[in-house]
């Protein structure tokens, strides 16, 4: 990027030469500029813009940090829904892979709360099918089919709606 001087109050409107008149701008930003007073509409709505920009990132910053709360303890939740269930006669606790948490996330992120999951895992938990060591396998299958499910029927609403 290269670098050019530029006048704050330009010469043709009476601005001077002297260092409180001058900045430093890129090239590309100078080159069309024009006449341009620092009172102009265009000008004079910039701290207006950098406010309302600085005030939505700030809203967006709370917003993500109470959606990753939520998600916290959506996975705190499912932790002690999954650890309740054991299998076998040394009633084990039945196994998840390392990472399971970042599964969790997901399925949160996309719509599934703890009712969702809880459900899912009754359902994987139940099915005497399923050995022990499958059963992580199984549930995950259950939670993809209920993201599906609730795509599909939010493409079917948004469709009756239009």
């Amino acid at each position: 990027m290269v670098l050019v001087v530029d006048h704050v109050t330009p010469v043709a409107l009476g601005g001077t030469d002297l260092p409180d008149n001058l900045v430093t701008a890129c090239s590309d930003c100078n080159s069309g500029k024009t006449s341009t007073p620092v009172d102009a509409p265009l000008v004079s709505n910039v701290a207006e813009d950098a406010m309302r920009w600085s005030k939505a990132l700030i809203a967006v910053a709370l917003i993500q940090r109470a959606e990753w709360q939520h998600i916290d303890r959506i996975t705190a939740i499912f932790d002690q829904d999954w650890t309740e269930w054991t299998s076998g006669p040394g009633k084990q606790p039945v196994p998840r892979p390392d990472g399971w948490e970042d599964s969790v996330r997901r399925w949160a992120e996309l719509g599934l709360d703890n009712e969702d999951l809880n459900h899912y895992i009754q359902i994987a938990m139940s099915n005497k099918r399923i050995p022990s060591h499958g059963t992580w396998s199984y549930f995950c299958g259950c939670c993809w089919h209920g993201v599906e499910d609730r795509q599909a029927a939010a493409r079917v609403y948004l469709t009756e709606a239009n």
